[in-house]
């Protein structure tokens, strides 16, 4: 079967995970992806674990699959040349340089659509292309923590929480990924590229308000607290087995009834502190001991 982005040419100027990603998920589906780096490499390059022969293991073979790679020194009169006979060769462009970045005016919209008007042009950030946060650098952490994901995450009376893989990171990749097909897309019909413009603040704070946290506060008055090592509003917690850990999730009142059934404990499926997901989520503590008590 023919790959979905045969005949595709992207240009990768990204660096380190969201915008690098959104182009080996591209280069996975069948797109032709070239990766320009600075004469010395991409800053990522640094950034452990590595190979025994130096490579780094995430950032060099992961990341970096299926693509082509070249050196392109936009800082130089000759790269930037070169760089505007790329542009007019390519689908898409994803990079994400800043605004205020000696390369920006050069990854201007409007000046590479004049060179190529069916350019799509995935511009990745930390805060988006206007505002007046633009100009500031972004990370993972960073864009966890303003969106209020950290104030949750954890147990009860910790220090707010930042988990270890940057998950923000990668759901910047996918939905970077997402507006390159939709624009790909919307060219079918008009012929014209567009800007995508992706910001891993934006996508945090979505992430944040769409698991309820903004309706719950907005209806209810209710800021959501830590549970630790739990779901909101259903039970989950890992238990403490003798060969190991058991996981268990239980979501709606059919599998409850089940969970009730294997352990030999009908009378619990009367307790009214138990009768749906939401107050077994209220009572997690007391189920949560049950539970383990049984394993």
């Amino acid at each position: 079967m023919k790959s979905a982005l045969e005949g595709i040419r992207v240009l990768d100027l990204g660096s380190y995970i969201a915008a690098p990603y959104c182009c080996m998920m591209l280069a996975d589906h069948g797109a032709e992806v070239i990766r320009a780096e600075p004469p010395n490499g991409k800053v990522d390059r640094e950034m452990g674990p590595f190979s025994p022969d130096g490579q780094p293991l995430t950032y060099g073979f992961t990341i970096q699959r299926n693509k082509k790679d070249i050196t392109l020194n936009l800082r130089s009169q000759r790269g930037k040349n070169l760089f505007d006979e790329l542009v007019k060769k390519m689908d898409v462009v994803v990079h994400n340089y800043p605004k205020g970045s000696e390369e920006a005016a050069l990854l201007d919209y409007d000046r590479l659509h004049s060179l190529n008007p069916a350019l799509v042009v995935v511009a990745v950030s930390g805060f988006g292309q206007t505002g007046p946060y633009a100009e500031r650098l972004c990370f993972d952490g960073i864009a966890q923590a303003m969106s209020g994901y950290m104030s949750f995450a954890g147990y009860p009376d910790t220090p707010p929480l930042k988990p270890a893989l940057p998950f923000i990171d990668f759901n910047t990749a996918a939905r970077a990924a997402l507006g390159t097909m939709l624009a790909l897309f919307e060219r079918k019909g008009s012929g014209q590229g567009q800007l995508v413009d992706i910001a891993l603040f934006d996508v945090a704070f979505s992430i944040t308000a769409t698991a309820g946290c903004a309706a719950e506060y907005t209806l209810l008055g209710e800021v959501r607290k830590q549970i630790g090592n739990c779901s909101f509003y259903a039970y989950c917690g890992s238990c403490r087995a003798k060969d190991g850990y058991l996981m268990i999730n239980i979501i709606g009142n059919s599998m409850w009834r089940r969970m009730c059934g294997v352990m030999d404990q009908p009378d619990l499926l009367d307790d009214p502190r138990f009768s749906d997901n939401l107050n077994r989520y209220r009572n997690y503590p007391l189920l949560d001991a049950i539970l383990k008590e049984w394993i």
